[in-house]
């Protein structure tokens, strides 16, 4: 039976960024676990990723964003993030965080562009909105780290899984 294994977890002591380095390649899926809440200056922001500190235009997601009246679409191309999740920020009601299940397949492979697939959602004290992402590296190379980009609140708290089938 396949199972979730802790790699490694952190709660933010004060406001920042969260890097995942030396991940090991063990396993079959990465699955990271956010509840956070931005610091950016409004009532929500997307959660970002970089993976192995690749800051060039490699990446590409698919966002389908719906808020309780109206259902949303984008795409990115030639991104240098993977937006992945939307999360509650400043201006949102005190105390009010948003969660994201990011899952990253076959992180490990070096013969295939790594897939991401994220759910999320955040509440705004009756606002708020849940969003589904897909995103793509375009990079055969195996994830040794994951940089969750933006910055977030003391408090918020990032748990990285592996999956192992066996």
């Amino acid at each position: 039976m396949p199972a979730y294994e802790a790699i490694a977890s952190t709660t933010l002591g004060s406001t920042g960024t969260v890097t995942f380095s030396s991940i090991p390649s063990a396993y079959e899926h990465l699955q990271l676990r956010i509840y956070a809440r931005g610091s950016g200056g409004s009532a929500a922001v997307n959660l970002q990723i970089r993976l192995n500190n690749d800051s060039n235009t490699n990446y590409a997601d698919h966002r389908l964003n719906a808020d309780g009246s109206a259902v949303t679409v984008a795409t990115s191309t030639a991104s240098t993030v993977i937006t992945a999740g939307r999360i509650s920020a400043s201006t949102a009601t005190s105390n009010i965080y948003g969660c994201s299940i990011i899952d990253i397949l076959d992180y490990a492979s070096t013969n295939k562009y790594k897939t991401v697939r994220t759910i999320s959602g955040n509440d705004r004290n009756g606002s708020g909105d849940v969003v589904f992402h897909s995103g793509l590296w375009l990079s055969t190379s195996a994830v040794t780290q994951l940089d969750v980009v933006t910055s977030c609140v003391s408090g918020s708290v990032f748990a990285l899984y592996g999956l192992r089938s066996s």
